[in-house]
Order: C-alpha cells, then structure tokens, then sequence
C-alpha cells in the first residue's frame, strides 16, 4: 500500500467512524466508488453484509473550491458501515477529501 493510500484510507475511517459513532474495525479495506472523482467507497470485510445498504447519517461540508458536498452513509442491516457517497451539487470531482473537523453532521 503506497503512503499516499494509507493516508487516504486513515480519512476515510476517521470520517466513517465520525458518521457512524463508532470505531472501524482493523480488518476493513475501503474500495473506492467509481463515481467520477467524487470521493464515494465502500468498506471491505467479511463481517459486512453486501445487500441492501441503508442510510444512516448524512453530512456536509464545503470542498476547497467553494462547493458543498453532501456526504451520506450507508450500514448494512446488522448496522455496520458499509459505504459512503459523496454528492458534489455541481457533480465536479472532489478537490481535497474532508477531515472529520471539516464536516458538520446534518442527521
């Protein structure tokens, strides 16, 4: 794993477990959406069901280059975390991936 995707990868789960309010298992790989650089993933493990996500909070934040990105996360039916999407409103990339200092928790 390059420094850049480990990096990358500390976000993600510090975002996921600022959505979710709880800690993210050590054994979860994040897989990153194909989304048109938007910033969306799924996470990984064994222990996360596939089928029908639901969502259970959803966030908000303002990317570097004045844009608001809506963030949503969706659990398994046992409850685990098991993806996130990003909604950029002008459906552009996303610029810089949020901290979870950055993110202001709409639900």
């Amino acid at each position: 794993m390059s420094e850049e995707s480990s990096y990358l990868d500390n976000k993600r789960k510090a975002l996921v477990e600022f959505l979710s309010g709880t800690s993210v298992s050590i054994d979860v790989n994040f897989q990153p959406a194909n989304d048109g650089g938007m910033g969306g993933f799924s996470l990984v493990s064994p222990s996360i069901e596939k089928s029908s996500p639901t969502p259970e909070s959803e966030a908000k934040y303002v990317d570097t280059d004045g844009i608001e990105v809506l963030i949503s996360l969706f659990c398994d039916r046992n409850g685990n975390p098991a993806s996130v999407d990003f909604w950029k409103h002008d459906f552009s990339s996303l610029v810089e991936f949020p901290t979870s200092n950055q993110v202001e928790r709409i639900f």
